[in-house]
């Protein structure tokens, strides 16, 4: 689960340079495709170590 850990971070992260860059717009489509794309893959990486495949 560091995986997600690092992912909320990241989000986090990008979040605060838009503000500091003063272009929060751009950098929050950014964090929400980036976090959208990590919640996916944590999932995808659960069902993997649950049953060994991804195909059930």
């Amino acid at each position: 689960m560091s995986v997600n850990f690092f992912g909320t971070k990241t989000v986090v992260i990008l979040v605060l340079v838009g503000f500091m860059y003063g272009r929060p717009d751009v950098f929050l489509d950014i964090a929400i495709v980036y976090a959208l794309i990590n919640f996916t893959a944590v999932l995808a990486f659960l069902k993997y170590v649950e049953s060994g495949r991804f195909d059930r």
